[in-house]
Order: C-alpha cells, then structure tokens, then sequence
C-alpha cells in the first residue's frame, strides 16, 4: 500500500515571466490537499485525511506590475478579508511538512 496526497493551491495571481522580480511573483493564498491510501491490489483508494488552510500572503490581493491586475478573488471567490488573521506560508510550513511526511506520491 501506498500513500499518496492530491493537492491544490489558489494564488494571488498569475506566473509573470521569470525575468520579473520573485517579490512580484504571485503567493499562495489557499492550500487543500487529500492524504489517500492507495491499494493497488485491492484496487482500493481510502482517504486517510484532509487538509485545508487560507494563507496570509503579505500583500494585497490587487497590486500594480505595470497595469493593474485582475482581483484573485475573481477566480478564486477568495476575499482579502478572508485572509486577515490567517498564518503566512513560512507559519504554516510546519504543519504542511507533517501532512505530507512519508507520502509516495504527489498529485496536483
């Protein structure tokens, strides 16, 4: 048996060209991921565990490159409010790092 963990993260935005500055570069504002137990004999998938997390990134939702962007939230239906009081990324990374401690496989 197997364990493997589907993941899926909303940011603030899209990827700019990799010549752009990292601190223009979009940051993660939700985490969710299953934990499976896979069987491959059994054919059997069972889900062991769960994870959901909204992530402070550090700066507003909206922010200027050369032009304004679009909201994240259109995409995402994530609100800046609904960040306020929410871990950073480096907060949360303890508890992410346990999640996926001893997993096989990574979906995303």
């Amino acid at each position: 048996m197997n364990i493997a963990i589907v993941f899926d993260v909303e940011t603030t935005g899209l990827l700019m060209p990799s010549i752009q500055d990292l601190s223009l570069q979009p940051r993660i504002i939700e985490i969710g991921a299953l934990k499976l137990l896979v069987d491959p004999y059994a054919h059997c998938v069972t889900k062991v565990a769960d994870l959901s997390q909204l992530i402070n990134p550090g700066v507003q939702l909206i922010w200027d490159v050369k032009q304004r962007q679009e909201e994240a939230s259109k995409i995402t239906g994530i609100k800046e409010e609904d960040l306020i009081g929410k871990p950073s990324f480096a907060e949360f990374l303890p508890a992410l790092r346990e999640f996926f401690a001893g997993t096989g496989a990574l979906i995303c």
